[in-house]
């Protein structure tokens, strides 16, 4: 049986776009229509998606969020989720991806029935969270048996994907990828998890920050890392402030 999917992406000119798009319109057994919010700031880009999926749900068997940085590891996920969740009392799922930076499982993928409402989000750090929990009983990967990640989140991001990613998980108070981050950067030394690390580290010195892309902060900061040597020396300094926040 071919499912109709509705897939909403908001896309900033993430270097994983391109194989996310095919991944997604590689799904077998699905006719899929993506519709794409470009390059706006995330509060208004998030309501703008919840708004179209409350006005076509109807149209469709599936609703499914993918950001343009998560890349799909098979063809056969939407059909499956949907299959699973007609035999539960699912409304949705959320279900987990390999993140690059901290190399843990996170939750960055949501699957729904139509008949799920979503809400206008009013907070415009969470505005990813628009879904009344008392009303519909959205689960994760146990709960309808799917373990394993369903792809990647962040395969190989540049370097503003990486300061935005460190500077929106400290705002969110996510220090546990953090913590993880700075385990990895400090065993492979990689431009991306140095770029996150810069980006939580400027979230914690200065609270009014932009988390949306093409803030001037992350160009500053560019700018004045000349040379790679400079970029390491400037965390060296700054890590153990940001180390003992987190441990603190």
């Amino acid at each position: 049986m071919t499912i109709r999917v509705l897939v909403g992406t908001l896309c900033s000119n993430e270097s994983e776009f391109t194989e996310s798009r095919l991944r997604v319109l590689e799904q077998r057994n699905c006719a899929v229509n993506q519709y794409l919010v470009k390059d706006l700031n995330e509060y208004d880009a998030h309501n703008l998606l919840w708004d179209l999926f409350n006005k076509r749900a109807s149209s469709f068997d599936l609703i499914v969020k993918v950001d343009a940085d998560t890349i799909l590891n098979r063809d056969d996920i939407f059909q499956k989720v949907h299959s699973r969740l007609l035999t539960t009392n699912l409304d949705g799922v959320q279900l987990s991806l390999l993140d690059y930076f901290s190399q843990q499982s996170i939750f960055g993928m949501g699957f729904f029935l139509p008949r799920v409402k979503f809400s206008i989000s009013q907070n415009r750090l969470f505005a990813d969270r628009a879904i009344n929990r008392e009303a519909f009983k959205i689960g994760q990967n146990q709960d309808i048996d799917i373990l394993e990640d369903i792809g990647f989140h962040c395969r190989y991001p540049n370097d503003e994907q990486s300061y935005r990613y460190g500077l929106h998980r400290w705002k969110k108070k996510q220090y546990n990828l953090i913590s993880s981050v700075i385990e990895n950067w400090n065993r492979e030394r990689d431009t991306a998890r140095g770029w996150a690390l810069v980006g939580a580290i400027s979230a914690q010195k200065k609270r009014r920050i932009s988390v949306d892309y093409g803030g001037k902060d992350f160009q500053t900061l560019r700018d004045s890392f000349n040379s790679r040597g400079k970029f390491e020396s400037w965390l060296a300094s700054n890590l153990p402030s940001l180390s003992s926040k987190i441990n603190c």
